[in-house]
This record gives C-alpha cells, structure tokens and sequence, in this order.
C-alpha cells in the first residue's frame, strides 16, 4: 500500500491524494505490441508503420519500467511505466495520488482516427493499404473500442475513451450502445466530423445523448 510519504507528488497536493481525478492521459501501445494488444486486424497498419519515425514506432519490448518518482515523471511515451500496460498504470495512479483517470487513445484509436479523416484526401498516407481505406479505418477504431472495453472491465478506476465515429447516425448509436453496453464510460467525437453525418443538436441524435447520459458518459 502507498503511503504518504511515498507519494510521488507535492507536499501541498498529499492531503488530496486518492481524491485526484486526472482528466487528460493517454494510453500509448508502441506499433511493434498492436497486434498483440488489438488483434490480427491491425496488421497491415503495422505494416504500414515501418518506416514511420514517429516515436510511437520505436520498438519497446515491455511495459517494465520501474514505477518510482523518476520514471513516473521523466521517462515518456510508450517507455513510461503504465503506458500500455494499464494494470501498472493503476500502480502510477496510487504513486500520484490519482483515484481516476480519463485514458484518452494515443495508438491504434488516435492514428486510425487521422487516416480515416485523410486516407482518400492523401493517397500516399500508408499507401500500403489498399481497397476500402475508410472502412478498414473503421475496422481498426472498433478494435481499439474492444481495448476500452477490456480495460473498463479491469478497474471502476480506469476511464478509456473510446471513440465514437461513423458514417450515419445508426451505425453511431450501434457503436456507443455497444461501448456503453461494455463498461466504457466515456467517448470521444472527433471535433473533425459531425457525429453521425449530422449536427449535434438534430433530433436524430438525441438517443445517443439519452445513452450517454442515462450511462454518466462524458462526450
């Protein structure tokens, strides 16, 4: 158990330690464990990722590092302790006082996300994937929808986002019944798209606001 004085935050902050809530992390699977951590279905993407130089694309064995003051504050992407592994990020919240945290994508839902949005404008973004690039997009967020769902069923204290996109209000609603349905409690709408093709406010929607909000899902 963590005690007061092995609380890896500031004195000041150590009367509110448990209480914290953290609204901005990130969960960040290096390309070379997607496969393992989201299936089979993201390996052209992986594929595609081979000559990236993108941080995310160097290779990291584990999720080993040590959980001390240093790593937790210094040591970064998918090196730091918890950054992939959430059962250890569990370890970093209790060194840090935090009782819960938003994990916001920062793998397969944060890069599937972009392509889905370029992948017609920019032919040669991972021009090694061919046929239906959008949908194959789509296929890669549900697969990091199923992670949030595994991972909402680790821990109350765990708050994966998913992310809710689709091409038609239906397909919306599907997709955050089934979020919902798995535990996640919270989703993501990309600011780049109109949910469901449509305004938020249209009257269409409201059953998704009627879910998330009967469910306590921030959006």
């Amino acid at each position: 158990m963590t005690t007061a004085s092995d609380l890896a935050i500031p004195s000041v902050l150590k009367p509110l330690a448990g209480r914290i809530m953290d609204a901005d992390s990130h969960e960040y699977t290096p390309v070379n464990l997607w496969e393992e951590q989201f299936g089979a279905v993201v390996r052209p993407f992986v594929e595609a990722h081979e000559n990236s130089k993108m941080p995310i694309r160097a290779f990291v064995a584990a999720d080993d590092s040590a959980v001390d003051a240093d790593s937790v504050w210094n040591t970064k992407f998918a090196r730091a302790p918890g950054a992939f592994d959430l059962s250890r990020r569990l370890e970093v919240m209790d060194l840090t006082g935090v009782n819960r945290q938003l994990v916001f994508p920062g793998s397969i839902g944060l890069y599937a996300t972009s392509f889905y949005f370029r992948c017609e404008a920019f032919p040669d973004m991972y021009r090694s994937i061919g046929g239906d690039r959008k949908a194959y997009a789509l296929e890669l967020i549900s697969a990091y929808n199923d992670f949030c769902i595994r991972s909402a069923r680790q821990s109350d204290r765990l708050r994966t986002v998913g992310v809710a996109l689709a091409n038609d209000v239906d397909a919306l609603y599907a997709e955050v019944r089934r979020m919902v349905d798995g535990g996640v409690r919270a989703v993501w709408i990309p600011s780049a798209a109109l949910p469901g093709g449509l305004s938020p406010a249209h009257p269409r929607l409201d059953p998704v606001w009627d879910l998330l909000q009967a469910a306590n899902a921030p959006v």
